[in-house]
């Protein structure tokens, strides 16, 4: 479960600085530890920072936004923000981005499209695979997801370790 003092720490600073991607940060080392509470309080207050921050500047917090709805929002919401974010950024982060809301909102077919798309535009990583083994298991797709899931361990042996969802800063 790591550090147990690290989610302190993290809240910590996010007190001290009002930052919504540290407030994210504690959310998700709260997470790890099975602190609901403290999750969801860290979670609640990023939220509003981000809605705030989208509504001075959009552009610039649509994807940090959509990254929050993501791990802490709804699937509607998280839908929503990654249409404006592909739109905005037309590329192989953005995709993989709309295919998780996709997955979310219990579409995993289409996450799939969104994934081919990142795929076709040259984009490879860990986390795509990885999100593409996920959707084709939902879709039915047993093949398809083991061999997505061994190009994402080819990248990144650790991709499934339950500790790199704690690095969710990496976009992509």
């Amino acid at each position: 479960r790591g550090d147990p003092t690290a989610a302190d720490r993290m809240a910590a600073i996010a007190h001290r600085s009002n930052s919504a991607e540290a407030m994210d940060a504690a959310a998700m080392l709260y997470r790890q530890r099975g602190d609901g509470a403290n999750r969801w309080q860290w979670a609640a207050r990023a939220g509003a920072l981000w809605d705030e921050r989208l509504r001075i500047l959009p552009e610039a917090a649509l994807r940090h936004a959509l990254e929050h709805q993501l791990a802490f929002g709804t699937a509607e919401r998280a839908l929503d923000l990654a249409r404006k974010n592909v739109v905005q950024r037309p590329y192989g982060e953005a995709r993989l981005l709309l295919a998780s809301a996709l997955i979310m909102n219990n579409r995993p077919r289409d996450a799939l499209v969104e994934i081919e798309l990142a795929e076709a535009s040259g984009w490879r990583s860990a986390p795509l695979y990885a999100v593409k083994a996920e959707a084709a298991a939902l879709a039915g797709q047993a093949q398809a997801a083991r061999a997505a899931r061994e190009s994402a361990e080819a990248i990144n042996p650790r991709i499934f370790d339950p500790r790199t969802s704690l690095i969710w800063f990496s976009h992509g």
